[in-house]
């Protein structure tokens, strides 16, 4: 009896890390839009329940920033303008109950009197399973630069 009471403890982790994998590579993606959706509009109420308690961030300059910081730099009295952004080159990988995004984000910037250009950034963001629940437990944001142009 016991080797079968094993062999079902066995399955039924093996489904389960199978189905956290399966919503994590679909609720993830949605978790990082969520949150920079969150960014774009100041809300951080958004941004607090998109993620953990302990979350940080690293600013393209280096800074680290803890949950705290990040949810008042978004507070809407500080809304200043964004530029619209989009996500590409998702890169992503699940270790059962976390996972690593690996995406571009690029952002479009009008300036007046300027014709808009892009802005891209490298971002690696960490998400953990918690309570059956996808949340960010940080963020690292690197600058791309620019192709230089050849004339």
């Amino acid at each position: 009896m016991q080797p079968l009471l094993l062999l079902i403890c066995f399955l039924s982790s093996a489904s389960f890390s199978a189905e956290s994998g399966h919503t994590a590579s679909a609720d993830v993606p949605a978790l990082i839009q969520h949150f920079i959706k969150g960014q774009q509009s100041f809300d951080p109420v958004a941004l607090k329940n998109a993620t953990t308690e302990n979350y940080f961030e690293v600013s393209p300059l280096g800074e680290v920033d803890k949950r705290d910081a990040v949810l008042e730099f978004y507070n809407p009295v500080h809304r200043v303008d964004v530029p619209s952004a989009s996500i590409s080159d998702e890169n992503l990988r699940i270790f059962n109950d976390a996972a690593i995004d690996i995406v571009t984000i690029k952002y479009t910037v009008a300036e007046a009197g300027k014709p808009a250009h892009e802005v891209s950034m490298r971002a690696t963001f960490v998400a953990v399973l918690q309570q059956g629940v996808w949340k960010l437990a940080s963020a690292h944001y690197t600058s791309i630069r620019p192709h230089a142009t050849q004339h």
